[in-house]
């Protein structure tokens, strides 16, 4: 079975082929020469900055290459890099590529990819660059206590705190009075046929959904940072069960949900494979030394052999 880590990084390369793969078909009416906000023009009359204060591979267009041309070209080699990532092809190099590619079409046209879950992505795909493995695939590396895996876990509380903090000190009557639930399916951007069954259930069952929501966003969320596997397990089955509502009702990003689910095993202790017909994982080549001439089974030939490898120790006490 593949380890956590091998999950969520695949898991996350289906985020990106989704993100580029929607880019690429929406580009025309979007930023297209005919779009609502053509890519080209507004590029060219920005401002020229180095690249180190604004990384965009447009800086090296010259002047008279095709921006459209450029930015299709950008999220179509997103599409076959993440498709690659999905199929298993992990390294670090392949989520730091995909993150300058997504930051070029983020600084190419802002206005509609300002939006909070693509300043998300872009802020976990620059963390899962340093999660995925820099030098090995990564069935070869153990994942106990990798440092990212924690990281990964703040970002994910500091997004949902966000979400509910903004809510409660915005001071809005509908939430403060729990009745944002009976004005929000009527009107949400793209709601799905399920919404109209939601909107249609009684106001104290609505009432106690936004109750549910506040608990989900500021209570629920500081359960994945205790040092307790089962409640952190408990945490994310609560995010899981929120996004997948939240899936139902809207048709919104489904990035949120792919990572509350991917963190859900993060930080789980895996033990490292076999290699076919090799020695069993874990072992060094110090355990397969034979006993100097001259020592017993008692000797210090023994004992350092017994130091230098814990399970010839264990076996030998029984």
């Amino acid at each position: 079975m593949p380890s956590s880590r091998a999950l969520f990084l695949r898991g996350f390369g289906g985020v990106w082929l989704c993100a580029f793969t929607s880019y690429y078909l929406q580009f025309p009416g979007l930023y297209g020469s005919d779009g609502l906000l053509p890519a080209g023009p507004a590029w060219r009359s920005s401002e020229r900055v180095p690249f180190a204060d604004r990384p965009s591979l447009l800086l090296f267009l010259g002047t008279e290459d095709d921006v459209d041309v450029a930015l299709e070209l950008i999220s179509l080699i997103g599409v076959l890099v993440s498709a690659s990532v999905l199929a298993g092809v992990l390294h670090a190099s392949l989520f730091a590529l995909l993150h300058l590619l997504y930051l070029t079409l983020f600084l190419a046209g802002p206005t509609f990819l300002a939006f909070q879950w693509d300043i998300f992505l872009l802020e976990t795909g620059f963390m899962a660059i340093f999660y995925a493995p820099f030098g090995a695939t990564v069935r070869d590396i153990d994942v106990i206590g990798h440092p990212m895996a924690w990281v990964l876990r703040v970002q994910w509380v500091k997004f949902m705190l966000c979400s509910g903090a903004v809510k409660v000190f915005s001071q809005g009557p509908t939430w403060r009075e729990l009745t944002a639930l009976e004005f929000h399916f009527a009107s949400t951007c793209l709601p799905t046929a399920e919404a109209w069954l939601f909107h249609s259930l009684p106001p104290a069952l609505l009432r106690a959904g936004v109750a549910f929501m506040f608990v989900c966003e500021l209570i629920a969320p500081w359960l994945l940072l205790l040092p307790v596997t089962p409640v952190r397990r408990v945490g994310v089955l609560v995010q899981v069960a929120f996004q997948a509502l939240i899936q139902l009702s809207g048709i919104t990003t489904g990035l949120t949900c792919t990572l509350a689910s991917s963190s859900s095993r993060l930080g789980r202790r895996t033990r490292p494979r076999s290699p076919p017909g090799g020695r069993p994982a874990g072992w060094s080549p110090a355990c397969w030394r034979l006993p100097s001439r001259g020592s017993s089974s008692g000797g210090r030939g023994s004992e350092a052999r017994s130091a230098r490898c814990p399970r010839s120790a264990r076996s030998a006490s029984r």
